[in-house]
């Protein structure tokens, strides 16, 4: 098949940008032809034989930067010519400002996450602004777009597949899910002295007590409970230091979380990384005590696959979309959204068991391989259902 696939990150991004690499260079060691039209600067470091590759970058502001963003994917569509192309796979609710009407072609659409269930978990942590709902009315009405128009919705978890019909009234014969996958020549438990060069490269103590967060600095993902839990562990475990691995997308809530740790005396137990790179994440990993990921709001949460693969505990809340997978197996600790003192128990069972786990997942289904074959298998399906028609995304003659 000659799949074209619309998103806004790849490669980078510890969901959406990743998962969209790994899909398709799966897809392209399927035997398939694929063309990638992304909005990621960084894209260049995941190039990948056979891939055709086509950057478009998504401006700033809002208002006048989705009319940029509109006329740039018009002339792409030209460019490239959409009419060669079996199947429109789009993964990210920008490129529903794509001209869709009835076509040859099937599109598809993942959704990773939608406004609606972000707005709401944003509410619940405090967040919103009026430019804020401005916006989403936009981004509502693209994101619809993209729903109505697909012939089939993929989701990861059954977390998203019940947002969609609670948010959205999306059918559920409508929605496939197909969990993320996890690559374990990347993500394996590293030898002692890969270990030491990591914390060397991090500057971690050796008997330090880490633990590790990875993802956006947003208010959806709960990181303010983990801090406050922090401002009691640091007083209860010896050496004690909190990661922060993520680029921050909410300035306001970063100060909000900065006058926190002042206020409680965390500046040498909490240290920030900014972004960190896709490929060095497995490092942090290892490294790590445990892995944290206290969100509210959670559609899937790949890193938490990623560290139960290497063996390092996992504490997540029950909203998380990964639990499909994880829940029920040893060293995964599940607490409630919004409850510091829970984390805080969490993370001292962890302390107070033996550092090291055994490997609680194994890969098999979980392949990247397997979850290609998964999505081939839909876009095959749909292409030859009896209405042979999808909608495409196609430029105004």
């Amino acid at each position: 098949m000659n799949i074209l696939m619309f998103t806004s990150r790849y490669g980078e991004g510890y969901g959406m940008g990743y998962s969209a690499y790994k899909e398709a260079e799966a897809l392209r060691k399927g035997g398939h032809s694929v063309s990638v039209v992304h909005c990621d600067h960084r894209a260049t470091r995941y190039n990948y034989p056979g891939i055709q590759f086509h950057y478009l970058p998504l401006p700033t502001p809002p208002g006048l930067g989705i009319l940029i963003f509109s006329l740039r994917l018009w002339r792409m569509c030209k460019l490239i010519d959409v009419d060669n192309f079996d199947v429109l796979y789009l993964q990210s609710l920008e490129f529903g400002l794509l001209r869709l009407r009835p076509h040859r072609h099937k599109i598809f659409y993942f959704a990773r996450s939608t406004i609606k269930g972000t707005r709401a978990a944003q509410r619940r942590a405090g967040a919103h602004s009026l430019m804020q709902f401005v916006n989403d009315a936009l981004l509502i009405f693209l994101e619809n777009r993209c729903l109505q128009c697909a012939s089939k919705i993929f989701v990861k978890s059954s977390v998203m597949k019940g947002e969609l019909q609670k948010y959205y009234g999306v059918q559920s014969d409508k929605v496939r899910t197909i969990s993320g996958g996890i690559d374990s020549r990347e993500f394996y438990r590293m030898s002692p002295d890969e270990v030491r060069k990591r914390r060397v490269r991090w500057s971690v103590p050796r008997d330090s007590f880490v633990v590790l967060y990875a993802g956006r600095i947003v208010p959806q993902k709960g990181l303010r409970d983990l801090v406050v839990a922090s401002s009691f562990l640091r007083l209860s475990i010896n050496r004690y230091l909190l990661l922060i691995a993520g680029e921050v997308t909410d300035r306001t809530y970063k100060k909000q979380l900065d006058r926190i740790i002042a206020s409680h005396g965390l500046q040498k137990s909490v240290r920030f990384l900014g972004h960190v790179d896709q490929r060095e994440i497995a490092g942090l990993i290892n490294i790590a005590s445990c892995l944290a990921s206290p969100s509210l709001y959670e559609p899937f949460g790949m890193i938490n696959l990623q560290a139960a693969l290497i063996g390092k505990p996992v504490i997540l809340t029950g909203a998380t979309g990964a639990l499909d997978i994880l829940s029920g197996l040893e060293h995964v600790y599940v607490v409630r959204p919004q409850a510091p003192q829970e984390i805080e128990s969490a993370i001292l069972r962890v302390a107070n068991s033996p550092r090291e786990t055994t490997t609680p997942l194994t890969t098999g289904q979980l392949s990247w391989d397997h979850v290609a074959t998964k999505i081939a298998e839909e876009f095959k399906a749909a292409r030859s259902a009896p209405d042979g028609r999808g909608s495409l995304p196609h430029e105004t003659r």
